[in-house]
């Protein structure tokens, strides 16, 4: 299977597409720390939307956003960096984030437990990981969404690599070294939330 080239939103989504990322995006924001200075979003989308939005509301005075493809627009107090993931090592510095998003990206990859290493090497310490990924429930119903009802991106569910529960998302933050992990569903056992503090 070819890998993928693109990040989320650089090409043409569907309404379903935006409305699911807006839900996974609800989801971590009463999360976030209170006093965050700077929030790295792995997986940021081509314009980093997410990150724009946490800046303009105040919930963070600075972003970085990583991901395959990035805009090469100048975005207010955002640095984006390209970045494929799969090596496992970000060009980020160590604790040099408060709080990591990661939205819909870890079912992505192959090298996850990298992905999860690098994540927890930027965070500060204290600092938190909020974590979606699609649960295995949700694999029957993305496909038939995807392939049969064609209102969600089929290449975007095609690239999925695994899809985790909520035990191995705990055992995988513990492995690599995150001290608090608290995993639990949410949209109808649809998605996995991960809450890891360092």
């Amino acid at each position: 299977m070819m890998a993928r080239k693109h990040a989320f939103g650089e090409m043409k989504r569907s309404w379903l597409d935006q409305l699911i990322f807006d839900k996974r995006f609800s989801q971590i924001i009463p999360h976030i720390p209170n006093e965050t200075q700077v929030i790295a979003d792995y997986g940021c989308g081509y314009r980093a939307e997410g990150l724009q939005y946490l800046i303009a509301r105040k919930y963070t005075r600075r972003g970085v956003g990583l991901d395959l493809s990035i805009t090469n627009e100048q975005l207010p107090n955002i640095r984006l960096i390209e970045s494929d993931f799969e090596s496992g090592v970000s060009s980020l510095a160590d604790s040099s984030a408060d709080c990591v998003i990661s939205l819909a990206v870890l079912e992505h990859l192959y090298n996850a437990r990298g992905y999860m290493s690098d994540i927890y090497r930027v965070l500060k310490p204290g600092g938190v990981l909020l974590l979606t990924t699609p649960s295995p429930y949700s694999k029957p119903v993305l496909e038939f969404m995807a392939h049969v009802l064609k209102i969600i991106d089929t290449a975007e569910i095609d690239d999925h690599k695994h899809y985790y529960n909520l035990a191995e998302l705990r055992d995988m933050s513990k492995s690599v070294g995150f001290s608090e992990c608290r995993a639990q569903h949410f949209e109808l056992f649809m998605n996995d939330f991960l809450i890891a503090k360092k």
